[in-house]
């Protein structure tokens, strides 16, 4: 019979089965995850809000102290770039559409200066600052006898504006041909702020419209050795060694402006120049074959195009690029020479009469030039000087030039009637309504006599 084993003694009890729970208990672990969806979902609202209301305000003065140094650097299109997004943040502040306007002024956008200028007004920004950059508006675009009186009292009470006031100055007697004014005015500048690296680059700017290219690299340079980050710098210097053909001087420069301004049509023909007189032909000709590609409508590109082919004796390949560049410009010396050269060598002769002629005259008209611009240099208010200027550059083709120095002849005399009578024939034959326009406001301003443009 088999034996039934007996269970242990010290086996523990079972344990009870678990009570069951009240449904409180279900509520009680539920409410904490709803607080804490309804925690999320509050933050949520409130960083969205934060984000809406607090970042453009937060973006707006981020972007307002990068315009402050972009104009310190005379990059002014990346300053309006800046300017535009706070004004998106900040559409009423007046002190920024006044920072607007006087950035657009500088940078040659008088339009635009004037909208924002008068928007200033509109939302009550200082009304004395208002008026001074009324005043530099005008003097900038036309120095009329009474804008620079006005100013001239303002650099008396050594105010922090007076590096803006001879910068408007030096810009208005550029404009109208005051080459001596101009030169006075940067040499104050550069007396009372001898650290201001401006006041060098426009006397540069100064030297070089006075043809003293030598004197303008000197003071291009010193643009460079005060700042070495300002890359137009590079581009004024090296025009300047060009024309007095230091080439292996520009050359570099010329290279350091286009690794920043890529594809830039004058730096690429400075830079092709520069390499036919120092290096071997196939590197000013690889430049060339770039610049004509990107800017086919670029007669001087085109012109020096057919040069090099025509030293490269391929008279045929040169009369090619010459008759483009004459399609755009008939009254282009290279151009002409060009034709003449090219036709020759091709053996027609009697097409290549023309072009001699005209080259012919062209050059003679471009040595008057000269010989007036060095007179005008010793003999600034000479009215009649300055009209012969003026008709002269009209007969070269050259309408913006010929007409700044008629303007500048009037606002030397306003009362010579020869002047007059010049820019009225240059405003009809021309039938440039802008040029019209210009004349008008000139006059304008001269028979009113007033220092400011304010509306």
């Amino acid at each position: 019979m088999a034996v039934v084993p007996t269970p242990p003694t010290n086996v523990p009890p079972a344990p009870p089965a678990p009570a069951a729970r009240p449904r409180w208990f279900a509520r009680r672990r539920v409410r904490p995850l709803v607080g804490a969806a309804v925690a999320l979902v509050c933050l949520l609202v409130i960083g969205g809000l934060g984000y809406f209301i607090i970042y453009p305000q937060v973006n707006a003065a981020y972007h307002w102290r990068h315009a402050q140094k972009a104009i310190d650097d005379y990059d002014f299109a990346q300053a309006r770039a800046d300017l535009e997004r706070c004004l998106a943040a900040w559409p009423d502040s007046g002190e920024t559409h006044f920072v607007m306007a006087r950035t657009c002024r500088r940078a040659g956008d008088t339009d635009e200066a004037r909208v924002h200028l008068q928007e200033a007004r509109r939302l009550h920004w200082v009304d004395g600052q208002i008026r001074l950059e009324y005043l530099l508006l005008q003097s900038q675009t036309l120095m009329t006898p009474a804008a620079e009186h006005a100013l001239r009292g303002y650099l008396a009470e050594d105010r922090p504006e007076e590096p803006l006031v001879l910068e408007a100055l030096t810009q208005g007697c550029l404009r109208g041909n005051l080459l001596k004014d101009a030169f006075n005015w940067t040499t104050v500048w550069t007396k009372r702020h001898p650290d201001d690296w401006h006041a060098r680059l426009w006397r540069g700017h100064v030297f070089s419209a006075a043809w003293r290219y030598e004197w303008a690299a000197e003071e291009y340079q010193k643009v460079l050795d005060r700042n070495a980050d300002y890359v137009p710098a590079h581009l004024s210097l090296a025009n300047a060694l060009l024309s007095v053909h230091r080439f292996d001087e520009a050359l570099p420069h010329f290279e350091r402006f286009l690794q920043a301004e890529p594809g830039h049509a004058y730096a690429l023909l400075g830079l092709a120049r520069c390499q036919r007189a120092v290096l071997p032909p196939e590197a000013a000709r690889a430049t060339l074959e770039e610049l004509c590609t990107s800017h086919p409508d670029f007669v001087a590109g085109l012109a020096f195009r057919g040069k090099v082919e025509l030293e490269s004796d391929n008279p045929k390949e040169a009369l090619a690029w010459f008759r483009r560049a004459h399609a755009l410009d008939p009254n282009d010396l290279a151009t002409n020479q060009g034709l003449a050269a090219a036709l020759r060598r091709l053996g027609k002769e009697k097409e290549a009469r023309p072009y001699e002629r005209r080259s012919e005259v062209i050059d003679r008209d471009q040595r008057r030039l000269d010989r007036l611009m060095t007179e005008v240099l010793t003999e600034p208010k000479d009215v009649a000087l300055r009209r012969e200027i003026g008709t002269t550059f009209l007969d070269l083709g050259q309408v913006q030039e010929g007409f700044n120095w008629l303007i500048s002849a009037l606002l030397t005399d306003p009362n010579d009637r020869a002047t007059r009578q010049a820019l009225v024939d240059c405003v009809h034959r021309l039938g440039n309504p802008k040029l019209e326009e210009q004349y008008r406001e000139a006059l304008r301003k001269l028979d009113k006599g007033g220092p400011a443009e304010e509306p």
